[in-house]
């Protein structure tokens, strides 16, 4: 799970490019390489500096630096949008698309004396497409960032395994399936991930880390087959998410019901693996899918997803060394109302709070989760890290066992010095929590 309102709010928000300034409208241009224009030579000199120049302003970007861009801008340009303006775009386009990369191509656009480069870089979760354009002398008029989903990832196979590619739904999400060779209709696991748009493989930090594409070529190499499939939100970061219902739920019954007429895999073992949020709701999809047949709840919780909110919230500002306690306790005070009004709406589910639609809190608020998984006759499996600093040990993975105590078809399992991606040397640093430790390149403890 994210770690701010902010991550939420981004995560939520992807359906939005971030607009720096205005520039020509797209609908009007057109790309000069398939024009048949007199001045070809011309053009391309003109295309090639106006590349190399952009490129140089997308790496002082990534080092934070939007000096040389704003004073080479024009005056009109610096009147729209603020220096400290542009860098804020560019953060809360990076808090969402991962880290920067190598650069992947460039588009030329020509019309009407204005010149626009679009430059597409790698990021760690989202490619990102940076457009600059320029009047007839070289200088920045507008730019404006977006971001879109990574290329698919190809099928891998060794000597114990194979993948296929997959779709699942109406939706149409790309996926991965992975099946053990030499077994004849193994059981499969289908893999939900935590909150936020994720790929198929939950890919996080910098490297980034793959925790389920580790979970997945693990346990084919234990004879047990595996689906895996990119969130609605991540694949069509425009195509809604403002229910639980449409984030997840919808997506899971559809990979369910897709398993089940698989001949490769066995139908009357299907179960389910879900990661933090995916772990929250696991018991709710196992109820509504009675074809799942136990399910595995990495960092999950039967708490409100407000609630851990708050601990997150809480747990930073403890950390935070650059307020004051009477500080502290005002934007305490201000967060605790936020989450009392997701708890109580009445406003139809048409508005915002936190940055996330009411209709979501909404969708959230009507799953009992406690009451579900104490009806579940299943085999549940309940696994947590004791270094997660977004999902509590001494709460969440306490409350499970409190809940279900007497209960003979849940075995729990407390992974010393693991954090919330089950990776070791993740531990957040003098108690700060700080994702950043998810960064350095690492594999899911034992895979």
């Amino acid at each position: 799970m994210l770690t701010s309102k902010m991550k939420f709010k981004l995560a939520f928000t992807l359906a939005i490019a971030i607009l720096l300034s205005v520039g020509v409208s797209s609908n009007h241009m057109k790309v000069i390489a398939k024009s048949k224009s007199s001045n070809t030579t011309a053009a391309s000199n003109n295309k090639a500096a106006l590349e190399k120049r952009t490129s140089n302003y997308i790496s002082q970007f990534i080092k934070g630096n939007f000096d040389d861009f704003y004073k080479d801008s024009t005056g009109q340009f610096q009147k729209k949008i603020t220096k400290s303006t542009l860098k804020q775009g560019w953060e809360q386009i990076i808090a969402i698309t991962g880290k920067p990369g190598e650069s992947i191509s460039h588009t030329y656009i020509q019309q009407n004396g204005l010149s626009s480069v679009s430059e597409t870089i790698e990021g760690t979760l989202y490619n990102i497409i940076v457009t600059i354009t320029y009047n007839s002398g070289g200088k920045p008029v507008g730019i404006w960032s977006n971001f879109v989903p990574k290329a698919l990832p190809k099928p891998q196979s060794t000597d114990r395994w194979e993948e296929f590619s997959i779709t699942v739904g109406e939706k149409k999400l790309h996926g991965m399936l992975t099946l053990p060779k030499g077994v004849q209709k193994p059981p499969v696991v289908i893999m939900i991930q935590g909150s936020g748009a994720s790929d198929m493989n939950e890919s996080v930090g910098a490297t980034p880390n793959r925790p389920f594409e580790d979970i997945a070529h693990g346990l084919a190499e234990h004879g047990v087959a595996t689906l895996r499939y990119n969130k609605c939100t991540y694949q069509n970061p425009a195509g809604g998410g403002d229910t639980i219902e449409y984030e997840v739920l919808d997506d899971a019954a559809a990979a369910v019901k897709m398993l089940g007429n698989d001949k490769r895999v066995d139908v009357d073992r299907i179960y389910l693996l879900g990661h933090s949020l995916g772990g929250m709701v696991a018991p709710k999809i196992a109820a509504d899918n009675s074809q799942i047949k136990g399910f595995i709840s990495m960092a999950g919780s039967l708490r409100s997803l407000q609630d851990i909110i708050l601990d997150q919230n809480k747990a930073a500002l403890e950390a935070e060394t650059s307020l004051t306690e009477q500080q502290k306790n005002d934007l305490l005070a201000q967060i605790e109302a936020e989450i009392v009004k997701t708890k109580t709406l009445d406003d139809g589910g048409t508005n915002y709070i936190m940055g996330i639609p009411t209709s979501y809190w909404k969708s959230l608020n009507a799953i009992d989760s406690i009451n579900i998984v104490k009806k579940l006759n299943i085999p549940m499996l309940i696994l947590q890290g004791t270094v997660d600093f977004q999902v509590y040990p001494d709460k969440d993975y306490k409350l499970w066992q409190t809940t279900l105590e007497g209960q003979n078809n849940v075995t729990y399992h407390l992974y010393n010095d693991l954090s919330h991606m089950f990776m070791p040397n993740q531990i957040s640093r003098n108690g700060i929590p700080d994702i950043s430790v998810y960064n350095a390149p690492n594999h899911v403890f034992g895979l």
